[in-house]
């Protein structure tokens, strides 16, 4: 995977380009999980919550 500015992959992945989607995926989900985590108390929950945010 090589490192592409943040804007370049948000225009490629709304164009439909699903690599570009999933090394945002890659970038944010941890810190996601994280935030949700602490919002819903479930490691369960806050990992449907992240699946939920991010499709």
């Amino acid at each position: 995977m090589e490192d592409r500015p943040p804007d370049d992959l948000v225009i490629r992945a709304r164009g439909g380009d699903g690599e570009a989607y999933a090394q945002l995926v890659r970038a944010h989900r941890d810190l996601a999980f994280r935030v949700a985590y602490v919002i819903v108390g479930s490691a369960a929950e806050a990992e449907d919550a992240v699946q939920e945010a991010f499709v």
